[in-house]
């Protein structure tokens, strides 16, 4: 009794002649960043602000935000104060 491979296979006639050696990826040189929108930044700080603490990830990673864009967001609307001084003083340490 033969047994199957169970090593996956190259298809030959993915090698056609004429198709492409490499896949181009189309990769930017420099990625634009996202600009969103008021209503949409009302909507996550909505979203965010109705829910649990361990529901906001699944928001985050729904809408592929970090947690620190929703920082930014309510610290530009005044909701959370950063301060720019840093936490930790090195020089006496």
């Amino acid at each position: 009794m033969v047994m199957p491979s169970t090593h996956a296979t190259v298809n030959s006639s993915a090698h056609a002649i004429g198709a492409p050696s490499r896949v181009d990826p189309e990769v930017l040189e420099k990625p634009e960043r996202r600009q969103f929108s008021a209503a949409y930044k009302l909507q996550i700080l909505q979203e965010t602000d109705s829910c649990q603490a361990a529901q906001i990830g699944i928001i985050l990673r729904r809408e592929g935000l970090y947690s620190s864009t929703v920082a930014f967001l309510l610290s530009d609307l005044g909701v959370i104060k950063t301060s720019e001084e840093p936490k930790v003083d090195m020089q006496n340490i």
